[in-house]
């Protein structure tokens, strides 16, 4: 795939573009009441995101990723257990991330390229380990940080002052961000910024 190749051997924490485009990634591990919540705001302002899935999550939720999909929303791999990969060998890192990917092409029909590790634990032996399991890395530029601090106006705020043409917006399905998510959609299109499923981003 030339996207993997064009993203070699390194995470990507921020799209390289001029475009005002942006994209908002939830991480998700628990919280399928507001997954739901999101799915409904979403449509209801034409947002396309995407959600990198724990596989064990994902196992106890078929429906709701089917959901996602169907929605038009894009799938990512988020690690099978949230293990830190890192602390794993290479066959280990590798089998978290097959089993996710086995596991969503079951639901979806589909397998995931994007790949983000959980808590944000990479190195270059995780990149290089998501390339042979044909994926690429993703990280962020705009940290929420809402899985500390259920804060809306902090999540807002964390949003706000990242916002620049390429930013990856890292969330996770909290209450808090459920609360700010209305806002932050009003700031994007309010700045003329359009919100771009990963993958999009990166053609």
């Amino acid at each position: 795939v030339a996207v993997l190749a064009q993203y070699d051997n390194k995470p990507i924490y921020h799209v390289q573009t001029e475009n005002k485009t942006v994209s908002l990634m939830i991480n998700v591990y628990q919280g399928e009441e507001y997954v739901k919540k999101y799915l409904e705001l979403f449509s209801k302002e034409n947002i396309k995101a995407t959600f990198f899935l724990g596989g064990c999550w994902a196992a106890k939720n078929k429906e709701l990723v089917k959901e996602i999909y169907d929605a038009g929303h894009e799938i990512g791999n988020h690690g099978y257990n949230h293990k830190l990969h890192t602390k794993l060998n290479s066959q280990d890192s590798k089998n978290e991330m097959m089993r996710t990917n086995s596991l969503i092409k079951q639901i979806t029909g589909k397998s995931c390229f994007l790949f983000a590790p959980p808590s944000g634990d990479v190195n270059s032996t995780v990149v290089l380990d998501a390339q042979k399991c044909g994926m690429v890395t993703v990280m962020w530029s705009a940290d929420t940080i809402d899985w500390r601090d259920q804060d809306k106006e902090k999540i807002y705020n964390r949003v706000e002052r990242n916002l620049k043409p390429g930013t990856l917006i890292l969330m996770h399905p909290t209450k808090a961000t459920l609360e700010a998510l209305p806002e932050i959609i009003l700031l994007i299109k309010a700045k003329g910024y359009n919100a771009l499923t990963v993958g999009e981003h990166l053609k």
